[in-house]
């Protein structure tokens, strides 16, 4: 696993289960380099939570994705994104996303590890993600 900077990490709620990881890197590539990003499946049935993580290597990325995209809606539904490790202040955004059709690929159930190429399995991932969320909720 590569070492994240703090503040380049976003999570993603309120996604409609139509939203796929194609849909994610549209919208947010625009703003810069992309370390990794994934939409979080169910353990049991592999449909959607609504939730997705997008990682970027630089944090004034991930701050300008949040400005643009926080609250903004999207299938009628709006996004809430935290950038993790921060407090930040919400900004409001009357944007409507529109995401692109016709540009989907099958939905991915993991995502390949950009180390050795090796597919990390949507079980593999929450974990990660439990794991990741409970010491960043320790306080010192």
């Amino acid at each position: 696993m590569f070492e994240i900077e703090t503040g380049t990490k976003l999570y993603v709620s309120n996604l409609g289960n139509g939203v796929s990881e194609e849909d994610i890197n549209i919208l947010f590539s625009e703003f810069g380099d992309m370390k990794w990003y994934a939409i979080h499946y169910d353990k049991n049935g592999g449909g959607s939570k609504g939730t997705a993580e997008v990682v970027y290597s630089r944090r004034q990325d991930a701050l300008a994705a949040f400005k643009r995209y926080n609250n903004a809606k999207l299938d009628g539904k709006p996004v809430k994104i935290e950038i993790v490790g921060t407090n930040a202040a919400t900004g409001n955004s009357s944007r409507v996303l529109r995401r692109r059709e016709g540009r989907r690929r099958g939905r991915g159930r993991g995502r390949r590890d950009s180390g050795g190429g090796k597919v990390v399995s949507a079980i593999e991932l929450d974990a990660d993600l439990d794991k990741y969320h409970s010491e960043a909720m320790q306080i010192d």
